[in-house]
């Protein structure tokens, strides 16, 4: 189901749908829990994927067509596993699902006709699961999508485990590294990456910030092993202008400057590239 604001409904507005759904499942003596919920780690989108095809039961609320419900709802059904479909009245058919049966509820959540729907609903999810309607024996014979299981040792997991964090880790590191340069204006048309390439490279900034994070910048650029020359001075209460040149030959310069500035809230609002 959505969990943000989409469609014009805010994220206060799913949770309410969510206590409705979670009720009328456990009314039908289940219990609920997202898709993305699990107690094992790892990364979510295969703990997505492993709950679509192991859970007994799914309700999958396609209201305003999120996409990621709507991927899951298609995976869901290539398991040929139960599914009870259910959206707001605002939400229209879709093609491609509309042969399964959908419950609808009023978007505004008016409180009889809400009661009335987690009747309907619980009934729907003991029926679903008790006698199952195959999705997919309505167009033809197909093989169903399985996942293939395997034991492992427990260092092997562990090893796993370890290895997708490292992986989400470094996606999580690049995304904020582009943040910081869209946060940050700096210029796009010429490679940063080129700083590690050239031979001596120099940069001057200009650094915003309160005086405990301008002087925590400072020492973190300042830290960078001996292999930048940092120079600095005060151009205004919260300002200080930088000139910074790599000593060594190790692409050094551009992380330290990002990393300082993500990680003392620093604002760079000049940054200007010299190359030797």
């Amino acid at each position: 189901m959505p969990i943000s604001a989409i469609d014009g409904c805010d994220e206060r507005h799913w949770k309410d749908v969510l206590e409705v759904h979670s009720d009328a499942i456990k009314r039908a003596k289940m219990q609920p829990s997202l898709v993305s919920d699990s107690q094992d780690t790892g990364v979510i989108h295969k703990r997505i994927v492993q709950n679509l095809y192991n859970n007994k039961m799914a309700l999958c609320d396609i209201s305003g067509k999120n996409p990621n419900v709507m991927l899951e709802l298609g995976m869901r059904l290539a398991f040929d596993k139960p599914v009870v479909i259910v959206k707001d009245d605002q939400t229209p058919y879709s093609f491609d699902t509309s042969p399964v049966y959908h419950l609808t509820y009023p978007r505004d959540l008016r409180f009889q006709s809400i009661l009335e729907f987690q009747r309907i609903l619980a009934e729907k999810i003991i029926e679903a699961a008790r006698n199952h309607n195959s999705f997919l024996s309505s167009f033809g014979t197909f093989k169903v999508a399985t996942i293939d299981e395997e034991k492992a040792e427990p260092f092997e997991i562990l090893s796993e485990q370890i290895s997708e964090l490292r992986s989400s880790v470094s996606e999580i590191a690049s995304y904020t590294r582009e943040q910081a340069i869209r946060t940050h204006n700096l210029p796009r048309n010429r490679d940063l990456s080129r700083l590690i390439g050239s031979n001596t490279a120099m940069a001057k900034l200009i650094a915003k910030g309160d005086r405990k994070s301008l002087e925590r910048f400072e020492n973190f650029l300042r830290s960078a092993n001996g292999t930048i020359s940092v120079q600095s001075r005060p151009i205004s209460e919260n300002e200080i202008q930088f000139s910074m040149r790599r000593k060594a030959h190790n692409g050094t310069l551009q992380r330290y400057i990002f990393d300082a500035a993500l990680a003392q809230g620093v604002e760079i609002t000049l940054y200007e590239e010299i190359y030797e």
